[in-house]
């Protein structure tokens, strides 16, 4: 298990290495894309378009739209 740890690690080391920002995430993550389909697609634009979401993390921010 070691080992692929330390292939994953070098992986993105060499990446962000070579790409700077370039090598982070672009996209939101599937996941928050479900979750917000589940629990806002089904209420009416109209009555959605004033919610608000906070998203507390790390990364990049893509999440942040």
């Amino acid at each position: 298990m070691n080992a692929v740890i330390n292939q994953v690690k070098e992986y993105y080391e060499q990446s962000y290495g070579e790409m700077g920002f370039g090598a982070q995430r672009r996209y939101p993550n599937e996941e928050l894309c479900r979750f917000m389909g589940r629990n806002l697609f089904s209420i009416p634009h109209s009555d959605r378009s004033h919610v608000k979401v906070l998203e507390v993390g790390c990364g990049s921010g893509s999440n942040l739209g």
